[in-house]
């Protein structure tokens, strides 16, 4: 298929530390959550209202997986690039389930911290 885009820009705030794990391959990966927030006020009430999104997001990039360890931690302000993928898998008791993640893969995706202690840190 040509013509096609799988990309997603987010920043938002870790919500948790990072897990370091290793996976299957012997590599290290990193798998964290990230909360986005979309406010507006609402029409009938004028009230504001706020809305948040919580992204799985996780990293195969060898050069991002140490970003990730090293500069991120609960509450890091983040920028990020990566692709969208659904993975099927099968828990403990046998029941199928569905993840939807922000993957960082191996050639493609970005990973800014935005907090200046770890942007300073970073140059």
């Amino acid at each position: 298929m040509t013509g096609c885009v799988n990309k997603v820009i987010l920043i938002g705030t870790l919500q948790g530390a990072p897990l370091v794990r290793i996976n299957h391959t012997g590599s290290a990966m990193v798998s964290f959550n990230l909360a986005t927030s979309d406010k507006w006020k609402d029409r009938r009430t004028g009230a504001e209202r706020v809305r948040v999104e919580r992204h799985r997001i996780v990293v195969f990039n060898p050069d991002l997986v140490a970003v990730a360890r090293d500069k991120l931690h609960n509450g890091s302000r983040t920028y990020l690039e990566g692709v969208l993928q659904t993975r099927k898998w099968t828990d403990e008791e046998g029941l199928p389930r569905v993840s939807i993640e922000i993957v960082l893969d191996h050639d493609r995706g970005a990973l800014v911290p935005l907090d200046t202690a770890a942007t300073s840190a970073a140059a």
